[in-house]
């Protein structure tokens, strides 16, 4: 009788901790699916910001040549208008 007391304490603690154990898995997988949506969605958000800096340099650089463009135009047109005079 002694020896089966001893052993339902065993086997009490026993599902206890197997319990915790089953529990801390469950918690693992859950994190690393996490972790792994949460990669996902940080190479596709790197991805998103190297397009909108290139669309941003190329931007830069269309308004400089329009800037040269515009400044070439008001130039041509100055010394027109002091022609025509």
């Amino acid at each position: 009788m002694i020896v089966h007391r001893s052993l339902e304490k065993f086997r009490v603690e026993y599902e206890k901790l197997h319990r915790a154990l089953k529990k801390s898995h469950e918690s693992e997988k859950r994190l690393m699916a996490k972790c792994r949506e949460l990669n996902a969605d940080i190479v596709s958000n790197a991805a998103k910001m190297q397009t909108a800096l290139k669309l941003s340099q190329e931007d830069q650089a269309t308004i400089a040549s329009l800037k040269k463009v515009w400044k070439c135009y008001c130039s041509g047109f100055i010394l027109c208008m002091t022609d025509c005079l």
